[in-house]
């Protein structure tokens, strides 16, 4: 027989699980009023954003009124105005740490479902979205991609 060129051993690699660490962000008031942003953006409908705490909740039960994106690092109180590009507002949304905290909410973060008031879903395209707190005002960009 000849010489192996080749040697097959047990691993000494860790499996890819055995140093995972799930992390799961808690967003706060924002320090600094320019920091407010939203999350996912683009927001992806082809994207999977369910997992066992994901913005959207269980894949087990999703629902297209699932649909959210989340506003983060929020001023104490705030307003939120959404509007299409066009200037026609779509929703409007009250933030108030104070209640969220009552009510058992994370606070320095609103969620947004992805509808009108009227409650039509929101079509692909870019949005404006303004946030109101005060004399501080911040105007930003939204995208959803269906």
């Amino acid at each position: 027989d000849g010489p192996l060129d080749t040697l097959i051993g047990t691993s000494t690699e860790s499996a890819i699980e055995e140093n995972a660490t799930k992390v799961v962000l808690q967003f706060g008031p924002s320090k600094k009023l320019g920091d407010v942003k939203v999350v996912p953006n683009p927001y992806r409908g082809d994207v999977d954003y369910t997992d066992d705490r994901g913005f959207e909740g269980s894949a087990k039960f999703w629902t297209e009124g699932a649909r959210v994106v989340w506003f983060i690092d929020l001023p104490k109180r705030a307003t939120i105005r959404i509007f299409t590009i066009m200037g026609e507002v779509i929703t409007s949304i009250e933030h108030n740490d104070e209640y969220r905290s009552i009510v058992g909410l994370p606070v320095g973060q609103e969620e947004f479902k992805l509808f009108s008031e009227s409650g039509k879903p929101l079509a692909s395209g870019v949005y404006v979205y303004r946030i109101q707190a005060g004399d501080f005002i911040a105007t930003q960009k939204l995208v959803v991609m269906r």
